[in-house]
């Protein structure tokens, strides 16, 4: 009997030394898929100080004149070259429509003044080759006096636009624009005052 026993527990040793080799498998799971998307949050966080503007600039009129309209309030964001307030200009157009109507007219009295120039010119050279010394001196004279008014005339047509620019460089001045980027921190102008 001890024989017997002896060779169960071989076999059962043999038998426990044996490894089963079982392939593991990786449970699976039921999951749920969701489209995440990305949400801003915006976080207020309160701090005591004192904020300082790196740059500051005031922007007046060139003109005196009465502001017509403002187009900007206290706190508000700004670009450069944004048009911030203007001033009544009716004056100023009312000039420069006359100075332009001015302007024309001396170009129209100076072609009219070099075209008498021209044909008194003619009318002495021709008095020189066929006229008596009594009608060549009046052809010179009347010629000396176009050729006066000639000169006179350019130089009136070349004064007119000086004062031409001056207005145009005044309503130019009477729109006031922003020269940076920021904000309007104070304004100390309203519509309809000068």
């Amino acid at each position: 009997m001890k024989k017997v026993l002896c060779l169960i527990s071989v076999v059962l040793l043999t038998a426990c030394t044996q490894q089963v080799q079982e392939e593991y498998v990786e449970p699976v799971h039921p999951v749920n898929a969701q489209v995440l998307e990305l949400e801003e949050h915006v976080e207020y966080v309160k701090y005591a100080g004192i904020l300082q503007p790196e740059k500051m600039v005031q922007k007046t009129f060139s003109n005196i004149g009465e502001v017509t309209n403002i187009y900007v309030k206290e706190g508000q964001k700004i670009k450069v070259g944004q048009l911030l307030a203007k001033q009544n200009t009716d004056n100023l157009e009312s000039t420069k429509s006359e100075l332009a109507i001015q302007l024309e007219s001396d170009k129209a009295n100076e072609e009219a003044a070099r075209q008498q120039m021209i044909a008194d010119e003619a009318t002495y050279k021709d008095s020189l080759v066929n006229g008596t010394s009594v009608e060549q001196q009046v052809a010179d004279a009347q010629f000396q006096a176009s050729t006066a008014s000639y000169e006179a005339a350019q130089q009136q047509t070349q004064l007119t636009p000086t004062p031409l620019d001056n207005v145009d460089t005044q309503i130019q001045g009477s729109y006031l624009y922003s020269n940076i980027d920021g904000y309007v921190l104070m304004m100390n102008a309203e519509v309809g005052e000068t």
